[in-house]
């Protein structure tokens, strides 16, 4: 006879599976915008908008109302934050994007540490072009590094778990 689940333990691996969705799907997403930002210079907004879309509905599956709100903050305080480094023609509207979807999908926490990695990568890489070609403005495929930067992000919390 099959063991019967309590509410709660369902609750709980339905949460645990819906992490593991939005992290399957920001690394898929991540992929591919490291690929078309390094070739092309561009990130899709084909890509992205399907990813914010479905981390505001595992989200509020989830977590409930609690789950709409916190992906709602994410949203509004990674579009306010890095809107400033658009303004001041610091980032590409492409990388606020990437990284708004990216809070939306995991949350704004984990959305700052992936984004510090892959900004020191993107500092060690502007200083490397710079020294190479002399010039003070140099085109950095900041989606690249956002992307690299999460990725070495999730090793490091695996490793330290």
């Amino acid at each position: 006879m099959p063991e019967i689940l309590s509410i709660t333990e369902i609750v709980t691996q339905l949460q645990q599976y819906t992490h593991y969705a939005c992290t399957a799907l920001l690394d898929i997403m991540l992929a591919i915008c490291i690929y078309t930002d390094g070739k092309y210079g561009k990130i899709y907004n084909k890509v992205l908008l399907p990813c914010c879309i479905a981390g505001f509905v595992l989200n509020t599956i989830a977590y409930g109302m609690n789950g709409l709100l916190s992906t709602c903050f994410s949203f509004a305080v990674a579009l306010i934050f890095f809107s400033i480094f658009y303004k001041l023609h610091g980032i590409a509207a492409g990388d606020v994007k990437l990284i708004v979807t990216c809070a939306v999908l995991m949350n704004v926490f984990y959305t700052f540490g992936g984004i510090i990695i892959g900004s020191l990568f993107a500092a060690f890489y502007a200083t490397y072009k710079w020294m190479q070609t002399g010039k003070s403005r140099i085109r950095i495929p900041y989606g690249v590094f956002v992307g690299i930067g999460f990725y070495v992000y999730q090793i490091a919390i695996l490793l330290w778990n």
